[in-house]
C-alpha cells in the first residue's frame, strides 16, 4: 500500500514481530536499534479480539493480554532509549472504549483460565495500556525526555481483529451495514496519526484521546499506586529490572 501511495521503497524498512513472543520482540529492538540512529513514532496498535478459548503463549501468558499489552510494553521498554534520541519523540497505544469495562489488570486475574471471558480479556488489555502510559509518561518527566507517550480509543474500525475469533461470520453478515456502524481502516488511523504528527498538542504526554481531544479516564486509571504496580508486575513479567 506505501509504495503504491508513491513511498520511496529505500525509506522502508519491514520486519516481522511476533506480539506472541518476547523473544521475537527482544531479537527485533536489538537488531532494529542497531540500524538507525533514532526513532520519531512508535505506534502500538497490533492486537486480537475475542479469543474463543483460554489460550497461553509460549512465554506462558494469557494471548490477548500479552499480543495486546505485554508485547508492546517490552516493545516500548526496550525501543525508549532510540526513541528518547529523537527531538520529538512520541508513544502512542492504540487503546479502546472499552477499556472502561475491565474488571482487573493484575497477573493472576488475567492469567486464571477460570476468570477468562474473550471479550473481558480484551477490555482489561486495554486498561493496561491506558494505565502503562500514564504511568509512562511520569518516567518521561521524570528522565527529561524528549518524548511523549499519548493513548487512544481510534473509534469502531472495521479491521481484522475478529479473524482469532470465530466470530468472522459477523462481518460477513453484517458487511451491508458496516459502512454506517464502523469506521474505514482508512478513517480509524487517523486518530493515532493525529497524535504521531500534530504540532498543537500542547501538554498531553499521559493523556487519552478519543474523537481528538483529551478525555477523561476512569477512576481505576486515575490511581497512581496502580498504574505504578502495573508497570512493576509487567517489567518482572518480562524479565526486566524494575526501576528505581
Amino acid at each position: 500500500m506505501l509504495l503504491q501511495e508513491g513511498c520511496n521503497p529505500k525509506r522502508l524498512i519491514l520486519r516481522f514481530v511476533d506480539l506472541a513472543n518476547l523473544e521475537s520482540l527482544r531479537k527485533f529492538a536489538k537488531n532494529f536499534t542497531k540500524e538507525v540512529p533514532h526513532l520519531d513514532v512508535l505506534i502500538c496498535n497490533a492486537g486480537v479480539l475475542c479469543v474463543p478459548t483460554f489460550t497461553k503463549t509460549v512465554d506462558g501468558f494469557e494471548k490477548t493480554w500479552q499480543c495486546n499489552y505485554l508485547g508492546h510494553f517490552l516493545l516500548c521498554e526496550l525501543l525508549l532509549p532510540l526513541i528518547s534520541r529523537s527531538s520529538d519523540g512520541r508513544i502512542i497505544n492504540v487503546s479502546s472504549m472499552l477499556y472502561e469495562y475491565a474488571d482487573s489488570v493484575s497477573s493472576h486475574v488475567v492469567n486464571d483460565p477460570e476468570r477468562y471471558g474473550g471479550m473481558m480479556a480484551y477490555n482489561r488489555s486495554k486498561m493496561a495500556q491506558v494505565m502503562y502510559t500514564r504511568h509512562l509518561a511520569k518516567i518521561i518527566e521524570k528522565q527529561r525526555l524528549s518524548v511523549s507517550a499519548m493513548v487512544c480509543h481510534p473509534g469502531n474500525v472495521d479491521s481484522n481483529i475478529l479473524k482469532e475469533s470465530g466470530y468472522q461470520w459477523v462481518r460477513i453478515v453484517f458487511r451491508p451495514i458496516m459502512w454506517f456502524v464502523l469506521k474505514t481502516v482508512e478513517d480509524g488511523a487517523q486518530m493515532p496519526v493525529f497524535l504521531a504528527l500534530s504540532r498543537k498538542l500542547g501538554k498531553s504526554n499521559g493523556q487519552y484521546f478519543r474523537e481528538f481531544a483529551v478525555h477523561k479516564v476512569v477512576d481505576k486509571c486515575q490511581d497512581p499506586a496502580a498504574c505504578e504496580r502495573l508497570y512493576e508486575e509487567s517489567r518482572r513479567a518480562v524479565s526486566l529490572d524494575v526501576r528505581a
